[in-house]
């Protein structure tokens, strides 16, 4: 005969781990808003450019000082020489959410030469002959969305080139609670999980009754 307890027991655990496979958290994956944000086409669709773009496009792998992108395999090598060149997105999302501007570059502090990053016209990283020692560095701003906002890169290097590669801008994702009735069916599942809690109501009777006797015999017979 299986032990009561062990019976008890047992049912109680199917019956938590029956809830907890029907009724978890999930956490929605957050996406870019920008196209092509780490140049992996290998050309610049997605991005719109204006100004001095000569001496700027899209390279892979080794390239001037630069070992390779920082994320994948292609990046930009942005060399304009005598002005900037500027290349841009613009797109929808939803007013009042909050986002993240990221991205990295590269530079070894050419002179001259110089970087932006800009966002609906307010820079909001700006840099006079950049330098990072030929590694990748990151930048990583928050922002309130407006409904349709503009990202953008500005940039100038005359003797050399700029890395820039990764740039993303994200939208923090919502945690929901989820029922997944794929995973574990409602009508098997939920007799169970309603045993399990009777089966708890059942120990904590049992349980009642056995300190309730416990006492009255100590009182019956003392030692």
């Amino acid at each position: 005969m299986v032990p009561l307890k062990a019976l008890l027991g047992g049912c109680v655990i199917a019956a938590l781990t029956t809830l907890a496979s029907i009724v978890a958290p999930s956490v929605a994956a957050a996406s870019s808003y920008l196209v092509n944000g780490s140049f992996e086409t290998g050309d610049l669709t997605g991005w719109t450019g204006a100004g001095n773009l000569k001496y700027t496009g899209v390279v892979g792998g080794g390239f001037y000082n630069f070992p390779g992108a920082e994320n994948g395999y292609w990046f930009l090598a942005a060399g304009p020489v005598g002005s900037n060149g500027s290349l841009s997105q613009t797109f929808s999302d939803t007013a009042g959410q909050l986002l993240t501007v990221s991205g990295w570059y590269n530079a070894v502090g050419d002179h001259p030469s110089d970087l932006d990053i800009i966002f609906d016209g307010t820079t909001l990283f700006g840099a006079t002959d950049p330098n990072t020692n030929g590694t990748w560095k990151n930048f990583s701003f928050n922002v309130a969305a407006t409904g349709s906002d503009t990202f953008g890169l500005s940039f100038r290097d005359d003797p050399a080139w700029i890395g820039l590669d990764n740039f993303s801008v994200t939208s923090t994702p919502a945690t929901l609670l989820t029922i997944d009735p794929a995973a574990t069916p409602l009508p098997s599942t939920l007799p169970l999980f309603a045993g399990g809690l009777a089966m708890m109501g059942l120990i904590g009777r049992l349980r009642t009754r056995k300190v309730a006797a416990i006492r009255s015999w100590s009182l019956a017979s003392p030692l």
